[in-house]
């Protein structure tokens, strides 16, 4: 698999590149135009995106990528940890969001999860023949015997096993599993590979399994595609088993960090040499704008770095440390001498992994992670103030005190707020009230007012005027000022709203799954509770829901039990899981994700997060689904798409005693073409048939590319007869522009004793007249 990573902090770059590529072949881009080039130039599996670039900042680029309609997985990477920048970048396109600094433990774990989802083959296991590839532990098998692959020959079988169908030239297996910069190697560097692959398939009595087709390149035996009935398969044992790819948490942290700083140490501590002394500078000179945005810059991305290599025990602290940062104003001398001594620590922290030791204790430093939503009340009542701010914590509420309507106006100057609330008892500053609302409106047009009072509001019309509502007294309990302030909060709607989808909750706690009921069921979604997770795979195969949100702790089947018993399952082995977890530490992360869910929301419940997250995976599922019932090259059904169709029109035909046909188009000389003119040539002979077919429709018809060479189609209220009429019409039209192409076609009747498609193909396939 290709992956792309999008990074101008050339050290992380490295890093990611270090960690990911003994299982991808990886291609590193420094700006968003070079790595438009990259996109635009090869095909990848995944992008790795830093959200702040250069001219082309991160958002920008998936938009754009979106817009295109390029459909490539994205992870975007970014500093930024408040609930709005995530739902941006969600909603910009992006597949998933991560925080820097992250675990490369929890990284990989996340590229995982998104890469089962990228095709529709994903299946636990591909086989052919006695050939068996398990993707989720890499494992390969051949008659039952483990095969000892190399990283890069473990690719070339998943990659072979996965279009099974298809002759990989060296060039294209080149393109495919080696980055970009490697390529000028040339095709000598693939015949090596294979050869050294089919060496070690000679042991076990498989030297032909990958064959040669001369002129063309490499695939897999016809000939041993089927498994012979008397051999059957045995399972074997993790002990026996001697890993493809081995994913080990004692390795990653021996090998790729070991690697990184016999490399790379010294550069580390000369950027860290020169952060301390920048900090100086700027704590000389307070009033130096440019110098402020350097030094946050720098820091931000050592931060982004280190968080790539140090110890998971350390990281929620480096974690917390690029959130200050991104928050601390850096003018005051008592914060830059801070800044310097977290710099120090982390200088000690990197010189504790180059050593073997965990220096995360030096981190005694927690700063506290901002609340999510900004609430500025105006009001001079100071004790009132701070109780209400004691409370906002609890509830995810940030809230910030200013004294006066001038006060107020100088912060949203800063920062525009998610809410205002404002004293307008009688005896305030009816005036100064006024102007500041007026100036809301004018620059923050959106953001809700929300009005207290000791007893009357002091010009209740002139407020209304600017957009003061809900009028509160501040008698009331603060919880309930709460509870109205957080529904009055601005609600984040997304553009791929999925009208009517299923969800199914799955929860032991009903309070909970009260709570998500009332937030999902506004939108349209149908919305399925279950209290009790031992009957939640009942519930799934008589709902059919397209979304599962599910609990990890539960008394009955633990959360990651039940997701790992579904992805086993190929009924629901496609169907999105988002995990809900108290829990945010690098190993539970790295087990949900392991265990095949696609996504996970963080306990308490934030309404924008967890229904951005929904969105983006429902839209991904209908992507997905999209993909399996269709053709990629015709846009036709295929197989698995099309029998429900056929069986749905067979079923009203029947019902109404109205004749129907079905029909069989094919091109017997597939192969010869695709050996003398090559496969575009027979890609545009097939394309061109589904063109013809189209335009030959009409209503009810139903086409399918059922094989590689061949189409049915499903012509309701036509006979036979009629039927082989229009299918040899189209024919004759596509035989003037390919005279030396043999087509077939063959079409059978409806009847009681046929009405099922198999038996329908079949005589279709009796009547084949060779053209």
């Amino acid at each position: 698999m290709k992956v792309l990573i999008v990074e101008d902090d050339q050290q992380l770059a490295e890093i990611l590149k270090n960690s990911l590529k003994s299982r991808y072949a990886i291609d590193i881009a420094q700006d968003g135009l070079q790595a438009s080039q990259f996109l635009f130039s090869n095909n990848y599996d995944l992008v790795l995106l830093d959200s702040s670039l250069g001219a082309i900042d991160g958002l920008t680029l998936c938009q754009d990528l979106r817009q295109a309609g390029n459909q490539v997985l994205i992870m975007l990477m970014s500093s930024n940890d408040s609930t709005s920048d995530r739902v941006a970048g969600l909603d910009a396109g992006a597949d998933d969001y991560v925080i820097k600094p992250v675990a490369l433990g929890e990284l990989e774990a996340r590229m995982r999860a998104l890469l089962r989802r990228r095709t529709v083959s994903e299946l636990p296991i591909l086989t052919w023949g006695l050939l068996r590839l398990e993707t989720s532990s890499c494992n390969v098998f051949y008659d039952g015997k483990p095969l000892g692959l190399t990283t890069k020959e473990y690719s070339i079988v998943e990659l072979l096993l996965r279009e099974k169908e298809r002759i990989f030239s060296q060039r294209a297996l080149l393109d495919a599993l080696w980055p970009s910069d490697n390529n000028p190697r040339g095709e000598e560097t693939v015949r090596t590979h294979m050869k050294r692959l089919r060496q070690k398939l000679k042991p076990v009595g498989a030297s032909d399994l990958i064959e040669t087709v001369y002129g063309l390149g490499y695939r897999l035996n016809p000939a041993l595609k089927s498994t012979p009935a008397t051999v059957p398969y045995e399972d074997i044992s993790d002990g026996d088993v001697t890993p493809a790819i081995p994913m080990t948490a004692a390795d990653l942290k021996e090998e790729t960090i070991a690697q990184f700083w016999a490399k790379q140490s010294g550069r580390f501590l000369e950027r860290i040499a020169a952060l301390d002394h920048l900090t100086q500078a700027l704590q000389k000179n307070l009033s130096d704008q440019d110098l402020r945005g350097i030094v946050r810059h720098d820091c931000m991305q050592l931060v982004a770095a280190v968080g790539g290599i140090c110890f998971p025990e350390a990281l929620p602290k480096v974690q917390a440390l690029g959130q200050w940062l991104q928050k601390a104003p850096l003018k005051a001398p008592a914060e830059i001498q801070i800044l310097r001594q977290q710099i120090a620590l982390l200088g000690n922290l990197l010189e504790g992994v180059r050593d073997g030791n965990d220096s995360s204790d030096r981190f005694n430093r927690v700063l506290d992670k901002n609340p999510e939503r900004r609430i500025l009340m105006v009001d001079p009542d100071r004790e009132y103030v701070t109780e209400l701010m004691s409370a906002g914590h609890r509830w995810g509420l940030q809230v910030v005190r200013a004294t006066s309507p001038g006060a107020a106006w100088d912060a949203i100057a800063r920062v525009c707020p998610d809410m205002l609330l404002m004293d307008c008892s009688e005896g305030t500053d009816t005036a100064a009230n006024l102007n500041l609302l007026q100036q809301i409106c004018d620059r923050c047009p959106n953001v809700p007012i929300s009005i207290l009072a000791d007893g009357n509001v002091n010009d209740p019309l002139g407020i209304a005027k600017f957009g003061g509502q809900g009028f509160y007294r501040k008698s009331i309990p603060q919880t309930t000022l709460l509870e109205r302030i957080q529904e009055r909060l601005p609600k984040r709607k997304s553009e791929s709203f999925s009208a009517g989808a299923k969800i199914l909750v799955v929860d032991d706690d009903r309070v909970l799954l009260e709570f998500l009921k009332g937030i999902l069921e506004p939108w349209g979604f149908q919305v399925t509770l279950c209290e009790d997770s031992s009957q939640c795979e009942a519930l799934i195969e008589r709902e059919c829901p397209d979304l599962l949100v599910l609990d990890l702790e539960m008394p009955q089947v633990h959360g990651l039990e039940l997701c790992e018993r579904l992805r086993s399952n190929a009924s629901t082995v496609l169907l999105p899981i988002l995990v809900l977890t108290a829990h945010q530490n690098v190993t539970t992360i790295q087990k949900v994700y392991s265990a095949g869910a696609d996504d996970f929301v963080s306990k308490p419940v934030i309404t924008p997060e967890l229904m951005t997250r929904i969105f983006n995976r429902l839209e991904r599922s209908e992507l997905v689904k999209q993909q399996t019932e269709r053709d990629p090259s015709t846009q036709l059904l295929n197989r698995s798409g099309s029998l429900n169709r056929f069986e749905s029109v067979i079923d009203r035909a029947n019902r109404a005693h109205q004749p129907l046909s079905l029909g069989l188009v094919s091109v017997e000389s597939i192969v010869q073409l695709r050996r003398s003119a090559g496969y575009e040539a027979s890609d545009r002979l097939v394309n061109q048939i589904a063109e013809q077919l189209l335009n030959l429709s009409y209503r009810d018809t139903v086409i399918s590319r059922w094989e590689s060479s061949e189409f049915l189609v499903m012509m309701p209220g036509l006979t036979a007869k009629a039927g082989a009429q229009l299918l040899l019409q189209a024919v004759q039209g596509i035989k003037k522009d390919w005279p030396d192409v043999t087509l077939g076609v063959g079409v059978a009747d409806l009847s009681p004793e046929q009405s099922e498609i198999s038996a329908l193909y079949q005589d279709a396939v009796k009547q084949l007249q060779v053209i």
